[in-house]
């Protein structure tokens, strides 16, 4: 069965476009959603309408939003037909009552372009919504046919401002600072100028929406569009009298009174006249929404003029056809050829496209600010596609690192003297120092140790090299261990809900100790003073394995500030809880003996439950445990979020680096299957409720919600499964002088290959289990290699390097 064959409850169907998705029920119970992005814009849309746009992700403006449980855009076309029947290019077929289904409905979502299709009341009405390949900008592509007798209809296109920073203080709502007017001197148009509450006239936006529709009459203010009604049914869609007819010229040069308002709440909003279609008769306009950037009034005819470009047939093909040639590159990076030709596709398609996305999206709403562990993890797998965005986003993490070896919990986007959030999470540096490894093997950049960057408390720069040592340092040192001699938690480590364990400074966390047990041992390979680290990670394993290795053969997960074990054989609440992400770094760190290991499996099978491997389990807070956080105080209910679920990024991300770094390829797999959404037997729409393409944060198990699922798109999972998959199942494992091959499969694969790229380097490897009797062995174009380690200098970059490993 190929992935589109999955039957999907009669709601969509994975296309045999790569990347494609369709939608065939309009009130699903949830929206469905897809991303499109470039470095200049990304726009979030859902089956139902555009989401949210911003400008330059994740920290820019956001031109426009959609609060959650709103089902109405806040960029689209109404239309108002002669008999009053009021719909939009997205449906919302009439204004009371329960909201039916449309006659005819389908959204499909690819990744050059969404298109959707809807018939009724025998209107056709179909939008193309794609971006811009080389501007902030979005293209509504609208065509409209009647399927029944001669009439006519009026179309309204409407944009919601917002056009705003992300992160306004509360009392700097956006119209404050708006003026919006109409124009009609250089083509037609509403333009939106946002001020800024800072005063830096250089930080104005402006910002246009323009269409060739033939344009009757505009409305600037949003009490006025909306009436007696609310922006879901305005009054003005049947009311003639709008603020601007299109009579008389008005310049965009000119913020007049009686053609432009300031300091109140706008909408842009333009009103065709009747558009008379016969039967079988269409019509065609598009709608641009252009952020221009320009700060110079004077200017705007000239940062206008790409919106007008853009209107133009020629413009849409040429961008779809760039827009397609991308994305197909980005997906051929690297490509797996395994027995389950479902996962192929997934791994194949979905996991880069997702993978590009989280490099803009961040985890959720806008903030002005990047997680540092988010952005670190996320680029650490966007680096095997493009190791130069992962060189980007040290630079930027590193020029945000205390002088003391710690990062913030959120840096902003606005670099070191923008606003950060300083929790102390200690796990940070951790994702930091492995997607410095990673960057470096995969590009061999050794030059880069050298780059200078400066400090967030310091503008005088250091080395990236004394950067690394620093964020060693800060985990060795004596003021940043507990009294097991174990790395203190703070304010908080991975799991962000055990948030008040180590306040009082004693609390420390066995993950971050794990991990960076590890981290030490990757210093000893590439860092100098190699010994030492090699030394330092021996002294802090031995202390693990004394202190939090329990009798019941796993390990303690936290130490709180009450003196108390949580995650143990015996929590303050009189239960037994093991926590898979601690002991996941365990395996990863290589803390466990390998004869404890399979002992230690049959504990991870114990937090299987009906959505995957969990966390751990039972969840806390239903007796109250102190200084375990907002999950031990039952703030954070149990069954949500982080507290008992399968969390996927931690529970099944993490388990499956562990396993493959053990050698247990078929758990592996099955724990893979859990993580991705499509499996309908293990996670069914109904179910979930959730987009089957869209690998998710976590499936909820509170009352009344078990199964759901949640937050697609917003998790770190997809970097970590993607480096699982290709790092750990498949064995590609990059050193910066060379490539080890050394693949932990599935028992039930026998042959399997895979192609990428490293370095200069394009390669492909073929893996075939052979019989005992037969030879075994390595061959790397044709040269035989006694070793499963490629040096650069047998690799060649006139041609596809091509490795064979024939394997027991």
């Amino acid at each position: 069965m190929s992935l589109n064959d999955i039957e999907l409850n009669g709601w969509g169907r994975f296309g045999t476009a790569p990347g494609s998705f369709s939608i065939n029920e309009y009130n699903l119970e949830r929206p469905w959603g897809y991303i499109y992005t470039t470095e200049k814009i990304l726009l979030r849309i859902n089956h139902n309408g555009a989401g949210y746009a911003q400008v330059n992700p994740p920290g820019g403006i956001m031109l426009f939003k959609q609060e959650r449980y709103e089902k109405i855009p806040s960029f689209l076309v109404w239309f108002v037909d002669e008999e009053e029947n009021i719909f939009s290019n997205f449906f919302k077929p009439n204004f009371l009552g329960v909201e039916k289904n449309p006659e005819n409905f389908q959204c499909t979502f690819q990744p050059e372009a969404a298109d959707y299709h809807l018939i009724q009341n025998n209107w056709e009405i179909n939008t193309k919504l794609s971006i811009a390949k080389d501007s902030p900008s979005i293209i509504m592509k609208v065509t409209v046919i009647n399927h029944g007798a001669e009439r006519s209809l009026q179309a309204v296109p409407v944009w919601r401002v917002h056009n705003s920073k992300p992160d306004l203080a509360l009392w700097d709502v956006p119209e404050l600072y708006q003026s919006c007017k109409f124009f009609n001197n250089h083509g037609t148009g509403i333009m939106v100028e946002t001020r800024d509450p800072d005063a830096k006239i250089t930080n104005r936006k402006y910002t246009v929406i323009q269409t060739d529709l033939p344009v009757c009459a505009a409305e600037l203010r949003f009490e006025k569009f909306v009436g007696k009604g609310s922006f879901e049914c305005p009054e003005a869609l049947l009311n003639e009298a709008w603020l601007l007819e299109n009579t008389v010229e008005y310049r965009l040069e000119d913020f007049r009174s009686n053609d432009a308002i300031s300091s109140q709440l706008p909408v842009a909003a333009m009103r065709s006249g009747k558009i008379v279609l016969s039967q079988g008769e269409s019509i065609s306009f598009t709608v641009v929404l252009h952020h221009t950037g320009e700060t110079d009034v004077a200017k705007l005819k000239e940062a206008i003029a790409p919106a007008t470009h853009m209107l133009s047939d020629s413009y849409q093909s040429d961008n779809q056809v760039t827009q397609t040639v991308f994305y197909r590159s980005l997906m051929q990076r690297f490509q797996a050829n395994t027995p389950d030709e479902d996962l192929n596709r997934y791994i194949n398609e979905w996991l880069p496209l997702q993978l590009y996305w989280v490099s803009k999206l961040d985890r959720g709403w806008p903030t002005g600010m990047r997680g540092t562990r988010d952005a670190a993890q996320d680029y650490s797998g966007i680096s095997y596609l493009y190791p130069d965005a992962g060189r980007k986003m040290l630079e930027d993490v590193f020029s945000c690192q205390r002088l003391e070896g710690s990062f913030p919990r959120q840096f902003s986007t606005h670099g070191p003297e923008g606003k950060h959030d300083l929790r102390d999470y200690v796990d940070s540096g951790c994702w930091v120092f492995e997607l410095l490894c990673d960057y470096l093997n995969l590009s061999g950049d050794n030059a880069f140790w050298a780059k200078s960057l400066r400090w967030l408390d310091s503008v005088e720069p250091s080395t990236v090299l004394e950067h690394a040592v620093r964020l060693l340092k800060y985990y060795i040192s004596p003021d940043n261990r507990g009294p097991h001699g174990l790395v203190k938690i703070r304010a908080g480590d991975w799991n962000d809900s055990i948030n008040n364990a180590g306040l009082q400074g004693r609390g420390e966390s066995v993950m971050v100790s794990c991990h960076v047990v590890h981290l030490l041992r990757m210093a000893a390979k590439i860092m100098p003073r190699g010994d030492f680290y090699a030394e330092e990670a021996e002294m802090l394993r031995t202390k693990i394995r004394k202190h939090a290795l329990n009798k019941s053969g796993f390990l303690n997960g936290v130490f709180t500030d009450n003196g108390e074990w949580i995650f143990s054989t015996l929590d303050p609440d009189g239960v037994e809880r093991v926590n898979s992400p601690v002991n996941s770094f365990g395996i990863i760190a290589g803390i466990f003996e390998p004869k404890e290991l399979s002992h230690l499996l049959a504990k991870f099978e114990s937090l299987k439950g009906p959505n995957g491997y969990r966390l751990f389990y039972p969840p806390l807070g239903n007796v109250p445990v102190v200084m375990a956080g907002r999950m031990g105080s039952g703030d954070l209910a149990p069954g949500n979020a982080e507290n008992g679920t399968v969390y996927n990024h931690g529970s099944q991300g993490f388990l499956i680096r562990a396993l493959t770094s053990a050698g247990y390829g078929s758990m592996a797999l099955k724990v893979l299957k859990y993580a991705l959404p499509y499996d309908q037997e293990l996670h069914p729409v109904e179910k979930c409720k959730t987009e089957p393409y869209g690998v998710l944060n976590c499936w909820s198990e509170a009352p009344g919600r078990c199964c759901e699922g949640e937050r697609a798109f917003l998790s770190g999972t997809i970097s970590t499964v993607f480096r699982a998959f290709y790092n750990g199942i498949l064995g590609f494992k990059p050193q910066g002088n060379g490539i080890e091959i050394k693949p932990c499969l599935p028992n039930e694969w026998n042959d399997v290959s895979y192609s990428g790229c490293y370095k200069q380097y394009q390669f492909s490897v073929q893996i075939s289990r052979v019989k005992a009797d037969a030879e075994t062995g390595m061959w790397v174009n044709g040269m035989c290699c006694k070793a499963r380690f490629i040096a650069d200098s047998l690799l060649t970059d006139e041609q596809k390097n091509v490795i064979v490993l024939k394997m027991k």
